[in-house]
This record gives structure tokens, sequence and C-alpha cells, in this order.
């Protein structure tokens, strides 16, 4: 078993040995000029907002995420619950189309244990612009 292992992992480490020749052949690229960058960037930026728009809709459209309203229903919390919970960040909303509020949909899945995500998410809160943690009174 351990010769099988040793084989496979200096075939591996002979596939990379040859990429990374391979690279370093070809020459480094040329580099940008400043407005080249800056256009580079610019359609990155583009891309990746759009991306992360689709996949919001997507979301949205297979109810991983849904609105506060049928969220306080799952779950049969109130609204002040909901923005106790936003307020000491055990909980999250994405900011959807229309600036309407989202939230995962897996917090009503009641074979998850509730207060370990409220806690995970506590612990790992993020100053995105798209996941919030205020409060909201709208349900």
């Amino acid at each position: 078993m351990d010769s099988l292992r040793r084989a496979e992992e200096t075939a591996l480490d002979a596939k990379l040995e040859k990429v990374l020749q391979e690279a370093l052949t070809d020459g480094p690229a040329a580099p940008m000029t400043m407005e080249e960058s800056i256009r580079a960037g610019n359609a990155a930026m583009k891309q990746g907002r759009e991306n992360a728009a689709k996949t919001l809709l997507d979301r949205i459209t297979r109810n991983e995420l849904i609105t506060e309203e049928e969220f306080a229903k799952r779950l049969g919390v109130s609204c002040m619950w909901i923005a106790g919970a936003l307020a000491d960040g055990r909980l999250f909303y994405f900011l959807g189309p229309d600036e309407v509020k989202y939230f995962a949909a897996f917090y009503g899945d009641t074979t998850l244990d509730r207060r370990a995500l409220e806690s995970h998410q506590k612990r790992h809160r993020r100053g995105s612009n798209l996941v919030r943690n205020r409060p909201t009174l709208k349900c």
C-alpha cells in the first residue's frame, strides 16, 4: 500500500513540476498600463456584482432565502424576536431586490440546532453590503 501511495505521489509531483516548468518558460506577462488595469478591475468588479445578484435571485427562487414575514411564520417567532436576534448578532439577512430583507430558510429546519447556528453567526459576523445584522420590525 505504501509503495502504491509513493508512486502516486511521485507521479503527481512530476505532473506539478511539468506544469510549473511550462509556466516559467512562457515568460512573464507584459505589464498593464494604469488605464488597462483600472478597466480590467472595473470589469471584474461588475462581473462579480452581477454574479452575486444572480446567485441571490436564484436562492430566492429556490426558496433558500425567504422574506421576513415567511421567516417569522416558519419559525413561529415574533417580529420582536427577529429584531432582538438581529441586534444580538444571532441572525442575519440579505438585502434583496427592492430593499426586501431575505432570511436563510434553513433556520426553520427542525433537525438543526438553532442555538448552535445562532452562536456560530454571532461569532462570525461580517460587514458585507448584502449580509445585515440590523434590527427590523417589518413583519
